[in-house]
């Protein structure tokens, strides 16, 4: 767990691990030339103590991938994630918090 305050005050124990999951992923990222083989590259968690190392889309954005979610799945945080964070860019931004969501999950169980 990174050490900074946030994360050492954050009661939650589903958010701090959603939080944490997003940190792994950053430094995945962040890392990625050593890790991952360059920067056309990036890095993700995922989950059961898995990484993989991901090509960064460049023929198409979230905004593209938009119209394959079935009408009956937009809703919730789908708006926020589609919609409002990061528009019209990184369509791994989805898989991202997908992953992070399953974490979440995982904690509360």
């Amino acid at each position: 767990v990174p050490a900074n305050d946030w994360f050492r005050s954050h009661k939650s124990r589903t958010t701090l691990a959603h939080e944490t999951c997003h940190a792994i992923d950053n430094d995945l990222e962040s890392r990625g030339e050593r890790r991952c083989g360059g920067w056309t590259e990036t890095g993700f968690y995922l989950t059961q103590n898995r990484a993989a190392c991901v090509t960064k889309p460049t023929a198409f954005n979230k905004d593209d991938v938009k119209p394959f979610v079935p009408a009956a799945l937009r809703w919730g945080r789908y708006n926020l994630y589609m919609e409002r964070i990061n528009k019209g860019g990184d369509p791994l931004l989805v898989h991202g918090e997908w992953t992070c969501y399953i974490v979440d999950a995982e904690t509360a169980a």
